[in-house]
């Protein structure tokens, strides 16, 4: 029976409940008990029990509606994503290989723009083979043009001998306006460039360093290699990545009032994420040596 069929008389009655209660997936009443005429239905049963099906229906429906919006959404946040990087990939221009290998490197105009980055990068680290970069409280008191004698008794506290320093200069930091050369300095801090007489001076300088924090006038300076701006932004996300591994790490003990995290190595020690020579390795945690 077609549920839109006018009804006249009880079987149609009767016709359209099986037809109704088959469609909502629910049981046909029987007949009232003493009732003469055997196809007599609880009319009101069966009206309530497909009101609640229908009602089942919808609130199904609304959840199905609620979940594709929120795929959808995530689908157009991939969509403008993949967009975006295919923009990015697109204005990234590609070399012209045969000119290169055909010795014609100058005609290709990517080649020279990639050529004259490198050289202007080997440049600026040629210009900082030799330099250090110290990071001092701004509160600290030196002298203007006092900057290399500050630095020179810095060295002698570490055993550094004076005359390996060779200047000094006092810069401005990033937040004055002035780009810091160095990725670690903090906006309260004052960053003095130090030339030293070589490069084994340097090493020295920045192995030693760590001296510095059982100095209690020197406790609150740093000395940080002198990098470039692309090592810098290199710099940068290599901390970033090895902060976030640390922070998955899911062993912790408080040494000296700092929480320090940890992981517990096939040796059974305590390893945490550091940076060494520039890749981040496993070192061994001062929770292990306690």
């Amino acid at each position: 029976m077609d549920l839109i069929d006018p009804v006249s008389n009880s079987d149609e009655w009767s016709l359209l409940l099986d037809t109704l209660c088959a469609k909502f997936g629910t049981t046909k009443p029987g007949g009232r008990t003493g009732n003469p005429y055997a196809r007599e239905v609880d009319l009101l049963a069966v009206v309530r029990s497909i009101d609640g099906l229908y009602r089942k229906c919808l609130a199904e429906k609304d959840e199905s509606v609620s979940a594709l919006k929120s795929e959808i959404a995530e689908l157009r946040v991939r969509v403008e994503t993949l967009e975006m990087s295919s923009k990015e990939s697109a204005s990234v221009s590609k070399l012209n290989w045969s000119k290169i290998t055909a010795g014609m490197a100058h005609k290709d105009e990517n080649a020279v723009a990639m050529m004259t980055t490198m050289a202007t990068e080997m440049r600026k680290k040629d210009e900082r083979i030799n330099n250090v970069v110290i990071a001092i409280p701004s509160a600290t008191h030196i002298e203007p043009n006092c900057e290399a004698d500050f630095v020179k008794n810095l060295a002698s506290n570490i055993g550094i001998a004076g005359t390996r320093i060779k200047t000094a200069r006092r810069i401005k930091s990033r937040s004055n306006g002035i780009n810091a050369v160095s990725s670690v300095v903090k906006n309260d801090q004052v960053l003095l460039v130090v030339e030293m007489e070589s490069t084994e001076a340097k090493i020295d300088m920045l192995r030693k360093s760590k001296i510095l924090r059982e100095k209690p006038e020197y406790n609150n300076v740093y000395v940080n290699e002198d990098l470039t701006p692309s090592e810098r932004v290199a710099n940068r996300k290599l901390r970033q990545e090895r902060d976030r591994k640390n922070n998955e790490l899911t062993g912790s003990d408080v040494i000296n009032g700092r929480t320090l995290k940890f992981k517990i190595c096939n040796d059974g020690k305590k390893r945490f994420w550091g940076i060494r020579n520039g890749e981040l390795k496993l070192v061994l945690s001062m929770v292990h040596r306690q």
